[in-house]
């Protein structure tokens, strides 16, 4: 197909939205709200360390053959500190105490109740297991089983503040349900005064991820609309022709989400902030079509005429920079990290979703502002 071919589909193409705008737009968010459908579907997932190689790597497959063999196991570690608030009182401040041991074996006790749980071990069952089957009541006789237990150097800390209490949890288990049991038991088991307790390892750190990444990614959000807002409405020095290209980022995000999630993904940590790098790079496609609208409706005067020029002038320009953007993230998915090549497919998903927002429901609320709602004069609305 010759340039002159491409030029004359694509303002037969853009004759039609300028003649139909309301019937565009209307399809355009019928697949939106498709898209956000799908979209709601995603999920965060976590990834372990064997996810991040493909399958076939020697570590992995031998990882693999090993849980299936003996079993996975998570470690969860509860960690009883000393936190004294108040001078010369009698809290507790020698992971040694009587009453923090005591208050170690009773959570070791209560964990070991728990279903996902395979088995425990903390300071205070090894000191009583040293002890002839019974707690030591006495800093001193703690001191000379932990001399008589190297062992112990894993669970007390030798500044004397630290406890730790070690769990192997089962695995293929949701983490938030395994987290709010072991949290329950935490807050439910009456402890001495003086002690701060809280837990470690793979299974909290997932769940804290997980509770604090959809806000911190509506902040990042806010914060790219916000600063995206800010240059195109300096770029633009015009309020309306300032907002129509942010349609560009909002729907093409939303559409390459949404196609992700027909895909059969998800996301994950890693990969969980691409909508922000998705908003960066298309929004150049909607200044673009803003731009040159611009342009050309000031060279020919009509909203019609100029929408056709408009597209015919930026589609070559905006496919290849959109098959090059493909080629390097597609590029990505080459490489052994496979979050890499998650990246990778999303971001190609992002920038194809961009263009072709900014080839359709762009340049209908383009019309449809020049036609229509330019024309409006506010005090007449408002009856003055």
């Amino acid at each position: 197909m010759s340039r002159e071919h491409l030029r004359r589909g694509v303002k037969a193409y853009a004759h039609f939205i300028a003649s139909h705008p309301f019937i565009v737009l209307a399809l355009a968010l019928a697949a939106t709200v498709f898209a956000a459908q799908l979209q709601s579907t995603l999920e965060i997932v976590s990834m372990n360390q064997e996810d991040f190689l493909p399958e076939d790597r020697p570590v992995v497959v031998a990882f693999e053959k090993i849980g299936d063999e003996f079993g996975g196991l998570n470690t969860l570690t509860v960690v009883v500190e000393t936190d004294p608030q108040v001078p010369n009182s009698n809290e507790v401040r020698d992971n040694l105490d009587p009453r923090m041991i005591a208050y170690g074996y009773t959570l070791h006790r209560n964990i070991m109740k728990l279903d996902e749980v395979g088995s425990v071990t903390s300071a205070s069952s090894l000191l009583r297991e040293g002890n002839g089957g019974s707690l030591p009541k006495s800093v001193e006789r703690s001191m000379e089983l932990w001399k008589a237990t190297p062992t112990l150097d894993q669970y007390l800390s030798k500044d004397h503040t630290l406890l730790l209490v070690k769990a192997e949890v089962l695995p293929d288990l949701e983490a938030e349900d395994t987290y709010d049991r072991f949290d329950s038991i935490i807050k439910d088991t009456p402890r001495p005064p003086g002690l701060r307790v809280y837990m470690v390892g793979e299974i909290p750190g997932d769940v804290e991820v997980d509770r604090h990444i959809g806000s911190d990614m509506q902040r990042v959000m806010s914060y790219t609309m916000a600063g995206i807002l800010v240059v195109v409405l300096l770029v633009m020095g015009n309020l309306a022709y300032g907002i129509l290209p942010l349609f560009t980022i909002i729907f093409g995000t939303v559409w390459s989400m949404g196609m992700w999630a027909g895909l059969g993904q998800d996301l994950t940590h890693q990969t969980s902030g691409v909508s922000s790098m998705i908003m960066g790079i298309g929004i150049d496609f909607g200044i673009q079509t803003i731009t040159r609208f611009r342009q050309e409706l000031a060279r020919v005067g009509g909203e019609e005429e100029a929408i056709a020029e408009t597209l015919a002038n930026v589609v070559l320009p905006m496919s290849t920079t959109t098959i090059s953007a493909l080629i390097g993230f597609r590029a990505m998915t080459m490489g052994e990290l496979s979050f890499l090549g998650d990246m990778g497919g999303i971001m190609s998903l992002g920038v194809l979703g961009c263009m072709l927002a900014a080839l359709t429901i762009v340049p209908a609320l383009i019309v449809i502002y020049v036609r229509y709602v330019q024309k409006i004069k506010i005090g007449e609305v408002l009856g003055r």
